[in-house]
């Protein structure tokens, strides 16, 4: 053992490693190299499309599998709608006071397909946030004055933006944000997870839990007008992980979503189309078999004009 002295950093020492250690200095090392995640990289390492169909003449459907980096499974359910406003439009189906499963909204609606919607109560049963329909408001925003994430409904296409007390008046909207104003229809939730292309999860302004791994449900728009409605499976390991909603905004950030809206996940998440269940419920699930569905007070239902 020698000492070197420089400047005033003080001694260096240097110690012989035994051979025998070498061995296993080199693979812990390795191991580092291996255990650093490359930079900008996405959380999962393969992607697979299980699954497409024609659902209608604007719309089709896929089943992802997403594995992640530590090979867990993760599944994701996209509707892609062309023609919102000349084949389709889009809706908020409701009840007060009670709750339905969404496989019965969508049979007593004849939607091509609906997904649950907003945060809701059960005592009692109420939604929580803004509902609107038929040109009114139904509940208003959470939260009383703090900004929350909606999605309104246009007779052209969607809108994802903020909204707040200040944008309704005498139960309509009379907002400074012109698009407001146009919307017949509109669903509160949140965060707001993609805005104008950008990744809105580094803002606090919702105070959402970002790192919690759940199942989801989500809209989205395109810069081509095509509106994505997404269902994420969860807490079925054998099946489906989940998503957080920072891994939910890379994964739309990857498809190139202009705006995108997180809405209520867990075992409300489901997916109808054609009257029939396609994702995977968690409430109540057991291995190797989907769980049931979880009544809610109201969907986002795709209905043709």
């Amino acid at each position: 053992m020698r000492d070197l002295r420089i400047g005033i950093m003080g001694p260096i020492r240097f110690h012989r490693v035994p051979p025998s250690k070498i061995g296993w200095l080199v693979i812990g090392l390795l191991w580092l190299v291996i255990a650093i995640p490359v930079q900008g990289a996405p959380w999962w390492s393969l992607e697979k499309v299980e699954e497409t169909r024609q659902i209608d003449t604007g719309v089709v459907y896929e089943r992802i599998l997403l594995q992640r980096v530590t090979n867990e499974p993760v599944r994701a359910h996209i509707l892609s709608v062309t023609g919102t406003g000349s084949l389709y439009q889009f809706g908020v189906l409701g009840s007060f006071g009670v709750l339905f499963p969404p496989s019965e909204f969508a049979k007593y609606s004849g939607a091509v397909a609906v997904i649950n919607g907003g945060y809701f109560s059960v005592h009692p049963n109420r939604a929580l946030g803004l509902v609107a329909a038929h040109n009114r408001i139904l509940y208003p925003p959470h939260a009383g004055s703090q900004q929350r994430g909606a999605v309104g409904f246009l007779p052209n296409g969607i809108l994802i933006d903020w909204i707040t007390m200040d944008d309704i008046h005498n139960n309509r909207f009379q907002s400074g944000k012109e698009e407001w104003n146009q919307c017949y229809a509109a669903l509160g939730a949140g965060p707001i997870l993609v805005k104008k292309g950008q990744s809105r999860m580094d803002s606090s302004l919702e105070g959402f839990n970002k790192t919690q791994t759940a199942p989801r449900t989500a809209i989205a728009k395109l810069p081509d007008g095509r509106v994505l409605m997404v269902v994420i499976d969860g807490r079925q390991p054998d099946w489906s992980a989940g998503m957080t909603l920072e891994e939910l905004t890379e994964f739309f950030l990857t498809r190139g979503v202009e705006d995108a809206l997180n809405l209520d996940g867990g075992g409300s998440s489901i997916m109808v189309v054609q009257n029939q269940v396609i994702s995977r419920p968690s409430d109540m699930a057991l291995p190797g078999f989907p769980g049931k569905e979880r009544a809610v007070p109201n969907v986002i239902s795709l209905l043709k004009k």
